[in-house]
């Protein structure tokens, strides 16, 4: 009796941990750099990749098939209105392109890299 009891309540923990894992909020989508750059500290190559943000961890994650390239936190924030298409957000600083942040087609809300250091133009 008690390891059919100890069967039962493994197998709920199981089936609740999955559906928590499947409720997880993750934005993703599939972007295009074309020209090498900077993601946090991390140079990634021209290319075509896939970028997620998970919503409970705040980070984003950009991957080339499975392997994850670079990975950074962010933060949301509010747009105007819903972006018809996915925007790429990057800044220019002397030679470098560094991405700073994305708007996922249909969300009302941006992602921000959250970097230290960053300015967006001006000389200092």
């Amino acid at each position: 009796m008690k390891s059919v009891l100890s069967r039962i309540i493994v197998a709920l923990l199981v089936v609740t941990m999955t559906s928590m894992a499947a409720f997880a909020k993750t934005k993703k989508s599939t972007v295009e750099f074309r020209v090498d750059t900077k993601v946090s500290e991390t140079l990634v190559k021209s290319g075509t990749y896939e970028v997620v943000f998970n919503d409970e961890t705040s980070e984003l994650s950009i991957l080339k098939g499975r392997k994850v390239v670079a990975k950074t936190t962010a933060r949301l924030e509010t747009r105007d209105s819903k972006g018809r298409a996915t925007e790429v957000h990057t800044i220019k600083e002397g030679d470098v392109t560094a991405f700073v942040g994305i708007a996922f087609s249909g969300s009302e809300q941006e992602v921000v890299l959250n970097q230290v250091g960053m300015h967006a133009g001006g000389n200092e």
